[in-house]
This record gives structure tokens, C-alpha cells and sequence, in this order.
């Protein structure tokens, strides 16, 4: 019986053992995976974040942009008369069928073909 009571204090002992090292572990694997969301949210501000999108020198380029305007500006002839409008005359797609009447298909008589004979070079 004595032999019974120390087997029942061993295994349970051993199974405490085994879920004080699993929660160690739980902890460590916890911590870990914290550490990894905290590396994934670092990066993506890095990456995504307002900063990224910023570009240096940009006041520079509007620069050059004001210029080549103002020049156009300046160089402009502020009382040039409008120039003439023209009047494009309105032009109708023909439809499929408009093509499928005989009236509309093109008539060729024997003036509009030219014939040509080519010559045999043979020296």
C-alpha cells in the first residue's frame, strides 16, 4: 500500500513538473509572439506611415513650375485678338446595315482599272 501512495505522489509531482515547464513555455512563446506584433507595427509605420510619403525638395520643383508659367505669362500678348472659330461639319457613322444595301456599294467600270504588262529583263 505504502508503494501505491508513493507512485500516486510521483506522478503527481511529475505532472506539476510538466505544467509548471509548459507554462514557462506558453510564457516565453507569449512574450515572443509581443515582441514580433510590436516589430510587425514598428515596420509597417516605417513603411506606410505619413513620413513615407513625403518627398524632400518638393518646394524646389514648385519653384521651377512658377517660373516656366510666369514666363509664359510675361512673354503672352495680353490683347491678341481670339482666333477664328471653325465650324467642323457633323459627320453620321454608317451602320452595319446602310453597308448591306446595293445602292450604297461602290460601282466600278473598266476606266477605273489600269492594266500593266511587266517586262522579263533578260539580259
Amino acid at each position: 500500500m505504502n508503494n501505491t501512495s508513493e507512485t500516486t505522489t510521483t506522478t503527481e509531482s511529475m505532472w506539476e513538473q510538466r505544467a509548471l515547464e509548459a507554462e514557462a513555455k506558453l510564457a516565453s512563446v507569449l512574450s515572443e509572439m509581443e515582441y514580433l506584433k510590436e516589430q510587425v507595427r514598428v515596420l509597417q509605420r516605417k513603411r506606410f506611415g505619413s513620413s513615407s510619403e513625403k518627398t524632400k525638395g518638393i518646394a524646389d520643383q514648385m519653384k521651377l513650375f512658377d517660373s516656366m508659367f510666369n514666363e509664359v505669362e510675361a512673354t503672352a500678348e495680353p490683347f491678341a485678338p481670339e482666333p477664328d472659330l471653325i465650324t467642323v461639319p457633323e459627320h453620321n457613322r454608317c451602320t452595319f446595315d446602310s453597308l448591306l444595301h446595293v445602292d450604297n456599294l461602290i460601282q466600278y467600270t473598266e476606266d477605273d482599272f489600269v492594266e500593266e504588262t511587266l517586262m522579263d529583263n533578260k539580259e
